[in-house]
């Protein structure tokens, strides 16, 4: 997924070309600004204030779920690890959103989605680099240049220095959103885009209709 986030994201398309190759593989970039008429970077001009995670996890998760739709895929695999899932379990606490939470870990197909699974959602994110470099494979290590914006830095910081004075506590925390995975029992209905959403609309639908907006408003 190609954000358009100048001087950043060209180094990590090049490596997962480079990665696509060796492994022989087919490599498929779909990008903001093709997909949605904004780059990253105008969205963020654009729309001064917001958080830009806000907009980006949004179209991200969009994109992708149209390119395995493309294909017809059965499951859509990401590479999110254990660090990601209980820096998300915390990030969900603090915006009062623990429904979320269940959500993160598993994904049952509902309309028109492709349901959502993470193979290396128990191994830790050093182990993950670990495993790259004994391998040499080709990856971008690089931090993006909107990450200081979002809370997201804070609690990775904070979780790590808890993993570090005491061991295990990430696992704990795993096993924590496991349980209230099972407690939610949320009721999906499909957006106008075949989308399940909780509200009448999908974030995805949202977010176009204020860009296409935006873009009126400054032809």
């Amino acid at each position: 997924i190609d954000e358009g986030i100048k001087g950043y994201r060209d180094k990590g398309l090049e490596k997962a070309k480079h990665l696509a190759k060796q492994l022989g593989v087919e490599h498929v970039i779909y990008s903001y600004k093709k997909e949605v008429g904004l780059s990253l970077d105008e969205i963020v001009e654009d729309f001064k204030g917001e958080p830009p995670c806000s907009h980006c996890g949004v179209l991200r998760r969009a994109l992708l779920q149209k390119a395995a739709r493309s294909i017809g895929a059965d499951f859509l695999a990401t590479g999110h690890n254990l660090d990601d899932a209980v820096q998300a379990f915390f990030l969900n606490l603090m915006k009062n959103d623990p429904k979320q939470i269940g959500r993160f870990i598993k994904q049952e197909k509902v309309g028109i989605m492709v349901p959502r699974i993470k193979p290396l959602i128990l191994c830790p994110e050093k182990e993950v680099a670990l495993y790259a470099l004994l391998k040499e494979l080709p990856i971008d290590s690089n931090d993006c240049p909107y990450a200081y914006l979002s809370m997201r830095g804070y609690v990775r910081k904070m979780l790590n220095e808890m993993e570090e004075r005491y061991p295990g506590v990430k696992f704990r925390i795993f096993k924590s959103m496991l349980a209230l995975e099972k407690e939610d029992e949320r009721q999906w209905v499909l957006c106008k885009c075949g989308m399940p959403t909780s509200s009448k609309e999908c974030m995805f639908c949202k977010r176009l209709s204020l860009y296409r907006s935006s873009q009126e408003c400054n032809i």
